[in-house]
């Protein structure tokens, strides 16, 4: 840290200390604090302090409270009228810790040790235990509620009903005691914004500010970085905008390995961009009405629309179109791909052409390979009864528990060729790091795999 940056984190760990967010610490765990200013940063003109969490988070265990996917949201609110959205007031630090683990979630700055006493920001199952705490807290409202760890949605068809679900969920808050954020409350409006999308009554449309940086990119000779920053952009809109994938292939080949030179195609691709995706038309949310797949494929790209037909009007739900991938097929079946030539001089029957039809939608190349080569996926092809003791468990003083397979027996006498083939054996010392880990479990599953090709008489191939 600068001396500048360490005054202010000086002064903004007193803060947390005041408010008894963090504590003083003698642990022998801590992760260093540094300051951030990126663009969100410099918009409010003011650097965030952040912690490094990462030494911890390679010991801390999954949660697998997922989040929810946000596009599946939008279908829960199909018939809303009334909407009502809050935020949680540094929602991470309404969850408080156990003192026993507060020591390993301690950090550090020049000439201080602390630890927090609530959740903080950075730790990798900090968003999923939020989630889970608050689906809990809110599960007498779900139906007519959305939670996206601390932005909330309410959601109803009538004014009466909102009130009454406003009332709920203010008792609930009351119960048990979360604080919401006053700026970013909106209460029984008909438009909202929420998620970056802008919701009303059964449609939506991406926000203004989605794609306002747009203007700033060059419409020519964009670095790679900045292709990147672009495509960003339009992926968020590409679903509201047909016919798009034409355009994003254009810059998307420019991300390959050996891209081509940038052209009057890449240019003409942007500019069209930058002209279609500010305004893209709303979609419907789809509900009870007939849903209608339309689709179309040419030589290069495919597309579909969803739309939704309600008492004979048709509205659109979503767009979709994208551009496929030639890819090549190896195998030791010598009459595929004379199957798929036409030098036949006697016409195949009706069931070899309609292999050769399905097969013909497919852009791929065939590569015959002898048998011989293709031992591995030949093994795997023929499943064999597992012998007894063929699992072993070992399991750490850390939370690495390891699942190992047995080296299966082998009647032959003669010396196993393939241990040449692979890195001597590793044994690990518990506890030992993950890279330790990671590297003994590999080279066992070699081990394990050398001896299951040597007892099928399996050869390797020759320098």
């Amino acid at each position: 840290m600068s001396p500048s940056e360490y005054q202010a984190a000086k002064e903004e760990c007193q803060q947390l200390l005041e408010q008894g967010l963090i504590e003083p610490t003698n642990s022998s765990w801590a992760c260093a604090a540094f300051y951030v200013n990126k663009r969100a940063e410099q918009a409010r003109n003011k650097k965030r302090l952040v912690i490094d969490y990462r030494p911890l988070n390679m010991f801390l265990k999954d949660d697998k409270f997922h989040l929810p996917k946000i596009y599946s949201l939008h279908a829960y609110i199909k018939d809303a009228y009334y909407f009502s959205k809050f935020d949680l007031k540094s929602g991470f630090w309404q969850i408080g810790l156990d003192p026993k683990d507060r020591p390993k979630i301690a950090f550090c700055i020049p000439n201080a040790h602390y630890q927090w006493t609530v959740l903080p920001f950075g730790l990798k199952v900090a968003p999923s235990l939020f989630q889970k705490t608050m689906v809990r807290i809110f599960e007498p409202i779900l139906h007519s509620v959305l939670i996206y760890i601390d932005d909330i949605l309410l959601f109803s068809p009538k004014e009466e009903s909102h009130k009454a679900l406003l009332q709920q969920f203010h008792q609930i808050c009351e119960q048990y005691g979360v604080m919401l954020s006053s700026k970013k409350s909106e209460i029984g409006v008909k438009e909202v914004n929420f998620l970056g999308m802008h919701f009303s009554y059964g449609k939506y449309v991406p926000q203004p500010h989605i794609v306002e940086r747009l203007p700033e990119f060059p419409e020519k000779d964009m670095t790679v970085k900045e292709i990147q920053q672009f495509l960003e952009i339009i992926n968020y809109v590409r679903n509201f905008i047909p016919n798009i994938a034409p355009h994003i292939s254009q810059l998307s080949r420019l991300l390959r390995k050996n891209p081509p030179p940038w052209g009057p195609a890449q240019t003409e691709a942007v500019k069209t961009l930058k002209k279609i995706a500010p305004n893209p038309p709303p979609l419907k949310i789809p509900g009870e009405g007939k849903r209608i797949l339309q689709t179309d494929a040419s030589d290069h790209y495919w597309g579909a629309i969803l739309i939704e037909d309600v008492q004979g009007q048709q509205f659109f739900c979503g767009f979709a179109s994208g551009k496929g991938h030639q890819f090549e097929i190896q195998l030791d079946n010598s009459a595929f791909p004379r199957m798929l030539e036409f030098k036949n001089r006697v016409p195949p029957n009706a069931q070899i052409l309609r292999l050769k039809e399905w097969f013909s939608r497919y852009d791929f190349t065939v590569k015959h390979i002898k048998g011989k080569d293709n031992f591995i996926p030949g093994y795997l092809s023929r499943p064999r009864k597992p012998e007894q003791h063929h699992i072993s468990i070992i399991s750490s003083g850390y939370t690495y528990p390891m699942i190992l397979m047995n080296e299966p027996s082998s009647s032959s006498s003669q010396p196993n060729p393939w241990k040449k083939q692979f890195p001597p054996e590793i044994t690990p010392d518990f506890p030992v790091s993950p890279t330790t880990l990671q590297n003994f479990a590999r080279q066992h599953m070699l081990s394990y795999l050398a001896a299951s090709l040597h007892k099928h008489h399996i050869p390797p191939k020759p320098n």
